[in-house]
This record gives C-alpha cells, sequence and structure tokens, in this order.
C-alpha cells in the first residue's frame, strides 16, 4: 500500500507542476511591463521539456523502482530456509537456501538495499539518453 501512495503522489506532483507552469503564462519585467513568451531560463526549459512529455517522465519515474527490484531480485536476493516438517522437528533440520519470491522483494523496496536506487536511476537515465531520438513529444 505504501507504494501506491508514493506513486500516486509522484504523479500528482507531476500534474500539479503542470498546472502551476501553464497557470504562468504571463512574465513581468523590472520596469512593470507585461511580456509574454520572453525570457526563458533553463530551469522553465526543462520544465517545459518535461511538461511536453508528462507520459515518458511518468513511466520513467515508474521504472526506476521496478528496476531496482529487479536488481535487488539478480543481485542482492533475500534467501531464505524452511524448517523441515516431521520427525526431523526436533533435530532443528533446515531445508536448502533458496531465493524469495519477488513480491517479497518489492515489499521491502524503500527499506532494504537503498543504494540500489542509484544504478536503478543511471540505467533508466542511459536508457532514455539512448531511445530520445526516437520518443516523440506530443
Amino acid at each position: 500500500m505504501k507504494i501506491e501512495l508514493i506513486l500516486l503522489g509522484i504523479i500528482g506532483l507531476v500534474f500539479l507542476i503542470d498546472f502551476i507552469i501553464n497557470s504562468r503564462k504571463k512574465i513581468i519585467t523590472t520596469n512593470g511591463v507585461i511580456k509574454s513568451e520572453e525570457i526563458q531560463s533553463k530551469s522553465k526549459n526543462l520544465f517545459n521539456y518535461i511538461l511536453k512529455r508528462k507520459k515518458n517522465f511518468t513511466i520513467f519515474l515508474i521504472s526506476v523502482p521496478a528496476v531496482k527490484v529487479f536488481f535487488h531480485y539478480l543481485f542482492y536476493p533475500i534467501m531464505t530456509r524452511d524448517k523441515l516438517s516431521g520427525w526431523k522437528i526436533r533435530e532443528g533440520v533446515y531445508s536448502e537456501r533458496y531465493r524469495d519470491s519477488i513480491g517479497e522483494h518489492i515489499d521491502v523496496i524503500f527499506t532494504e538495499e537503498l543504494i540500489l536506487f542509484v544504478p536503478a536511476f543511471i540505467f533508466m537515465s542511459l536508457m532514455v539518453w539512448f531511445f530520445n531520438d526516437k520518443i516523440k513529444a506530443r
């Protein structure tokens, strides 16, 4: 339930930024003259770039935690052992270690191995950079 709320908050933040940027169409200069579509700074260009590609940006934000779970499952698996049932219970015999399910890795996405968000973010950024010319802004 935590993951869904965090992702919903991120998507809401993107739409809030879109609303704020679109509502500020006029810029007031130091002389008090209202000019529209002048003096675009780099930060505004970045916001325009993101707002033209809302779906792409949202998919990027959703993909980073998914790639983090994938990396966690492959490189830092949660290993478990079950206690054997039957007559071997008294001896404390356990089964062989095995990898937990992907669901267990999803449950601990924001609590364990948080450093894996860095390679996940870098991996997704490289994918976006590589496919940038093939993705159209709509």
